[in-house]
């Protein structure tokens, strides 16, 4: 179990020339980071698996720069960017965390028309404070399953902005 808190980026995946790959965080805690609790920044940075971690206070709890990552069974607590942003795009997965006040769980509209193969499922969204939970943005595909978005109290408009492209959703929860 690693602590980091109050740093710009809490675990940086590689650097511009070299990246980091085939990586496990588990059980880590990312307290106030300003930019991102952790960020994948090279395109050779891939296949970092985040299991149990919790991120609160951050810009981002996660941010992919380049190259990808995948989260499970995490917390994220107030992000005031999201939970999960991304400027390009690779294949995803977040399964089962939770995210609660954050400002969007995830927004996926990165501008590109080709695809980035992403699994959401299980995950519960509790109260986000922006215009939306979850943007998909890009040919996908996309599955979104068994999800629960909780909206806060006053909350009109929708929790999920679909993309153009291939996606399926399956028993999921709104209010």
């Amino acid at each position: 179990d690693m602590i980091f808190k109050d740093a710009e980026t809490g675990m940086q995946m590689g650097t511009g020339e070299f990246g980091q790959a085939e990586n496990a965080v588990l059980r880590c805690r990312f307290l106030r980071c300003s930019k991102a609790g952790l960020a994948t920044v090279n395109f050779n940075s891939m296949d970092i698996w985040v299991w149990h971690c919790r991120f609160e206070d951050c810009g981002y709890g996660l941010y992919n720069g380049a190259g990808n990552f995948h989260a499970y069974e995490s917390l994220f607590l107030r992000s005031r960017q999201m939970d999960i942003g991304t400027k390009n795009l690779m294949v995803f997965s977040f399964v089962n965390n939770v995210s609660i006040g954050s400002r969007c769980f995830m927004d996926w509209d990165s501008q590109f028309t080709w695809g980035s193969p992403c699994s959401i499922t299980g995950n519960r969204i509790i109260e986000p404070t922006g215009d939306f939970a979850i943007r998909l943005g890009n040919a996908g595909p996309y599955l979104v399953a068994y999800i629960k978005i909780k909206s806060r109290p006053g909350k009109t408009g929708p929790e999920i902005i679909m993309s153009w492209a291939d996606q399926v959703f399956v028993g999921n929860t709104y209010t």
